[in-house]
């Protein structure tokens, strides 16, 4: 698709998808195991094990330090992310290569689904067109920032909703 069709970019988003939200919850499950290993640490009879609580916190930090690294190198490098125009969206791919592109005017309806837990939740935008598979649009979190631009896109430039 020609890039100069899809108008000014507005803002870029970072995809979701099963992995990701696999790591999300792996991460908070990390973070209430260690949480519960200094509480326990802490009430023993036995006084504070800072040798196993220190190691438990050191696996902690270099996970957080993961997360925060690959969340830089994807932004930098436009990998799996999900970038906003005037006049339509694109995805990439984990090459950084477009994966799937749509316009305003291509789309006939969507239709949203999201789904929420204690450890982990996700939203999901499909954006359905003419001829074509829909376009699912899938963010990872408690915000929805993607999922309320997109909306706010596709009013603006009077294209269906809900």
């Amino acid at each position: 698709m020609d890039y100069s069709r899809l108008g000014k970019r507005i803002g870029d988003y970072p995809a979701g998808s099963v992995g990701a939200t696999l790591t999300q919850l792996f991460r908070r499950l990390a973070l209430a195991s260690v949480v519960a290993l200094i509480i326990l640490g802490v009430m023993s009879d036995e006084g504070i094990d800072l040798t196993r609580t220190g190691v438990a916190s050191i696996v902690l930090g270099s996970l957080f330090g993961l997360h925060l690294a690959w969340r830089a190198v994807t932004a930098r490098f436009g990998i799996r992310r999900i970038f906003l125009h005037e006049n339509g969206v694109y995805a990439t791919n984990l090459f950084g290569q477009q994966a799937d592109a749509v316009t305003w005017d291509e789309v006939t309806g969507l239709r949203e689904i999201s789904g929420q837990s204690l450890v982990s939740n996700f939203y999901r935008l499909e954006l359905h067109r003419h001829g074509s598979a829909p376009m699912a649009l899938i963010t990872i979190g408690f915000k929805r920032t993607l999922i309320e631009a997109v909306l706010h896109q596709m009013q603006n430039a009077g294209s269906p909703s809900r």
